[in-house]
This record gives C-alpha cells, sequence and structure tokens, in this order.
C-alpha cells in the first residue's frame, strides 16, 4: 500500500511536469497588467494589454504583444497618452493575414472626454494610420463590433460619465475599413445606471444587440436579466425581447448565418448560483440547442470577462470562463481558488469535453480567448498569488489543442485538470465535477497510508461522495479510465 501512496503522490508532481506541443507564456511588468484581446493572425498570436498602478486605477499605457508559435514573445509597441485612460485598447479586427485594425479609447488629458481609437497596423506592428472620433462623454467601459452586409465596420461601445453616479450610455458608430465616418447613434435611452452593451451582430436589414439595461422596451417591463435589442440600420430599436431561458451578464455573440447564430453567457442553474452557458438561436429568439458547464459548489462560475466564446467554425465551438467567480482579477482567496473554464462543443451543442486550467498556487482570470485555425484554442487572462508582494496581476496565455491539452508550460503548476474536487477543504461531502468526456470514468479515495476508502463510477458530470464518516487529515483521489490515471488531487476532511 505505501508503495502505492509512493505511485499516486509521484503522478502528482508528473501531471504538473508534463510537456506537450503548444505553450503557456507569462507576460507582465512591474505594473499591474490585464488583457483586452488575445486573436491568432496567420502563424502568430497578437495581444493586447494595458498597464496601471494599481487596482481600479486608469491605466496609462496601451501595448500589443507579438507572439510566435512556441510563445515566445516576437515584438512590442506601446502606446503612451498624456492622460490618464481606462482600457485604451480594446479590440483586434484582422482585415486579411497582414493588416489588422485595433480599436478602443484615449482622452487627451484628465479633463477631457474619450475619443474612439481606431488603429490600422500591419503584421510588423508598424502603424499604417490612425483616426479618432470625439465623444461627449469621460470613460469608455466596453467595445465590440461586427461587419454589415456593406462591409462597414459598426462599434458597440459602452460610455460611461465620471460623475460619482457614473451614468452610462451606449454609442452605435459605423465606419469603413479605411477609418471613415459613415454614421452614429448615441443611444440614452436605457437605464443609466445598468446600461451595458456586450455583444452585436448583423443581419439584413439591421442588428441585434445583446445588452443589459432596456427592460423597460420590453413587452412587461423589468422581465428578464438581459435583452436583445433588434436595430435598423440607422441604430433605431425596434423591440425589444429578454434572452431565453434567462441568460445574462458578459454574452458574447457569433452568427452562423442569416437564420441562427450562438449565444454565450451566463445563466442560474443551481439555486442562487451560476454555470456558463451556451444556445443556438434563431432570429426568432427561439432555443434550438442549449448547454452548460461549470464547476461544483455553492460558488457561482462566470463567463470570461470581455469575450466568453470563439467559433472557428460551425463544429468547432469554445466557451469560456471563470470557476469560483466570486472575485476580480485583482483579489486571490485559496479558499476559492480561480481557475479557466473551457468547453468544446459541436454544432447541436452537445459537449465533447469541459476542462479547467490552473494551479495550487495562484489565482486564474479569464479576459479573452480565440479558437485557432488548427483546432485548438488560445487563451488570455491574468494570473496573481496571494502571496506576491506587492499583489500584482500578470498576464497568463494558454495555448491548448482540440482536446484541450497544454502542450508546454513556462509557468510552474500550471496545468490542465480533467476533473476537480470541491469543497476543498470539506466535511459532510465532496463533489467532483468532470466533463461528459470522462463518463464511466472511476473516482478512487486513499488516505495517505494507501489504503482505498471509495470507489465510484462516474455516471454524471457533477457527482456527490458522503465524506461524514471518514476522520479529519489528507486524502489522494484519482479518476481513472481504461486502466489509467486521467486526473488526481488532493483533498482534506476538516
Amino acid at each position: 500500500m505505501i508503495r502505492q501512496l509512493v505511485f499516486l503522490l509521484f503522478l502528482l508532481s508528473f501531471l504538473d511536469a508534463i510537456g506537450q506541443k503548444s505553450f503557456s507564456s507569462i507576460y507582465g511588468s512591474s505594473s499591474y497588467d490585464l488583457p483586452t484581446c488575445i486573436k491568432q493572425i496567420e502563424s502568430s498570436y497578437y495581444l493586447l494589454n494595458f498597464e496601471f498602478n494599481a487596482p481600479y486605477l486608469p491605466a496609462y499605457k496601451a501595448e500589443i504583444i507579438k507572439f510566435n508559435s512556441n510563445g515566445s514573445l516576437v515584438k512590442k509597441n506601446t502606446f503612451f497618452s498624456s492622460g490618464d485612460q481606462y482600457t485604451p485598447l480594446r479590440k483586434i479586427f484582422p482585415i486579411n493575414n497582414t493588416e489588422f485594425l485595433l480599436f478602443g479609447g484615449i482622452r487627451e488629458s484628465e479633463d477631457s472626454n474619450t475619443q474612439i481609437w481606431v488603429i490600422k497596423i500591419d503584421t510588423s506592428l508598424n502603424i499604417i494610420w490612425e483616426k479618432r472620433f470625439p465623444t461627449d462623454v469621460k470613460y469608455l467601459e466596453r467595445m465590440n463590433y461586427t461587419l454589415n452586409i456593406n462591409n462597414n465596420l459598426i462599434l458597440m461601445v459602452t460610455l460611461s460619465t465620471g460623475s460619482l453616479n457614473f451614468l452610462k450610455s451606449i454609442l452605435f458608430l459605423e465606419l469603413t475599413l479605411n477609418g471613415d465616418f459613415v454614421w452614429s447613434r448615441h443611444e440614452t435611452s436605457g437605464n443609466q445606471n445598468t446600461m451595458m452593451g456586450y455583444s452585436i451582430i448583423s443581419h439584413s436589414n439591421g442588428y441585434y444587440a445583446f445588452v443589459d439595461g432596456f427592460s423597460s422596451y420590453l413587452p412587461i417591463p423589468g422581465m428578464g436579466f438581459s435583452e436583445r435589442l433588434d436595430l435598423d440600420t440607422n441604430f433605431n430599436i425596434t423591440r425589444a425581447q429578454s434572452i431565453p431561458e434567462g441568460m445574462y451578464g458578459y454574452m458574447t455573440a457569433e452568427k452562423i448565418n442569416e437564420q441562427f447564430y450562438y449565444l454565450a453567457g451566463k445563466k442560474y442553474y443551481t439555486g442562487f448560483y451560476t454555470e456558463n452557458a451556451i444556445q443556438k438561436t434563431d432570429t426568432s429568439n427561439t432555443i434550438l440547442f442549449s448547454n452548460h458547464s461549470g464547476l461544483p459548489g455553492n460558488i457561482p462560475d462566470g463567463p470570461a470577462w470581455l469575450e466568453c466564446m470563439s467559433v472557428e467554425s460551425e463544429n468547432i465551438i469554445y466557451t469560456g470562463g471563470i470557476g469560483y467567480d466570486v472575485s476580480s482579477p485583482y483579489e486571490c482567496n485559496f479558499l476559492h481558488p480561480q481557475v479557466f473554464i473551457l468547453s468544446n462543443y459541436d454544432s447541436l451543442l452537445n459537449n465533447r469535453w469541459t476542462k479547467y486550467y490552473g494551479s495550487d498556487t495562484a489565482c486564474y482570470y479569464m479576459m479573452d480567448l480565440d479558437a485557432t485555425d488548427d483546432g485548438g484554442c488560445i487563451m488570455a487572462g491574468t494570473i496573481l498569488s496571494p502571496n506576491s508582494n506587492p499583489h500584482k496581476t500578470d498576464v497568463i496565455i494558454i495555448k491548448v489543442d482540440s482536446e484541450g491539452l497544454i502542450t508546454s508550460t513556462n509557468k510552474p503548476g500550471t496545468r490542465v485538470m480533467q476533473a476537480v474536487v470541491y469543497p476543498n477543504p470539506g466535511n459532510e461531502y465532496l463533489m467532483l465535477q468532470t466533463g461528459q468526456q470522462n463518463m464511466g470514468a472511476i473516482f478512487t479515495l486513499h488516505n495517505l497510508s494507501g489504503q482505498k476508502l471509495m470507489e465510484q463510477t462516474v455516471n454524471s458530470t457533477t457527482q456527490q461522495a458522503l465524506t461524514s464518516e471518514l476522520p479529519p487529515g489528507i486524502y489522494v483521489w484519482t479518476l481513472s479510465k481504461g486502466n489509467k490515471v486521467i486526473e488526481t488531487g488532493k483533498w482534506i476532511k476538516q
């Protein structure tokens, strides 16, 4: 039995050290770092990042960083402004294989209002041109875009005043790919305390905007968490509808064709607690297929902060989020250690797999993801250790293959997890959370003497095991399938 225990403990350390073919990269400076967009163009990856002096303070520097396929930094361009800013660069839009646009906001001074900032840049990070479009509002909070039937860019920008109330509004802006102004509308008719624009897609007669703060437009005002606004080509609101099944929050929409689209966000599934949800919906706002994923226990899971879904093809769909989403990127509490959640779905939203990415020494907070042309996915977020001095966020980028495997890492302890056991520490019970790919696997629990105390067949993605009769102490659990250990970890009984 001692020999068996030694093997299990060896396996714990071995799984942390496995190396494969993609990468996990850490990028940071002496300031706080926060990524806003990750995008693959050709064989390279481009990351937008901004730096700031302390949590919740305006940014003072924005960067675009180019990484190669091994995760090595190739080049960096840094943009400065004379005034404090909020998230100066937000989105990357590839025009072709050698050129792309950057979107964001910029302020000339502390007292000035935000200008919408559009930059054309090549893959060597040379600036071709930049243009600015003034607003009469101080701060930029969120931004998203789509292309319309005229191949023009449509920007949806959430703005906020600088007063104590921070009143919000949404600016819709149409530009050509050369950065020429076409049309705009500044929408202020929603609830200015809760108004927020998350995602926008085009159709032949206008646009669908996925928002908060427009419940007064609904047939029964106040019903629903978030809304879909139907807009005409001049961005006038023609109708508002609740999102089916109560999806809300940081939503991302992806157009399939003129009849259907995918929508990802979060929903309540277990009482007061949320999981990450995805649905395939037609233009009449009717759900055709839906699914969800998350971590177990009485802690909410949430979607990635800025983009929570990316579609490589109609049959390769990724959703990303945060397990134990109970705090911000600037906080880390090991009672609820945050991890990345990544799920892979087919065109009928069958879950191929759900996996978790994290470590025992830091908290992970996903911001953005991009499905890659090899069938895998690249994720960008923050990593923060509660033991860092001072508490400082760094950027972490994790690239996985089509099976969700990290293929190498230069961050000790970062690993992909097939399953998570929660709560940890626990008492009366433990919950095993795993993906659909592990149905039929065997879950076992051993004490430190190597004695097997429990064995269960996994028949649900969330499965409970009663532990009330076990004495307090440290236990080792394993998940095995086909005589192969696919995940293992430690669990503490209080």
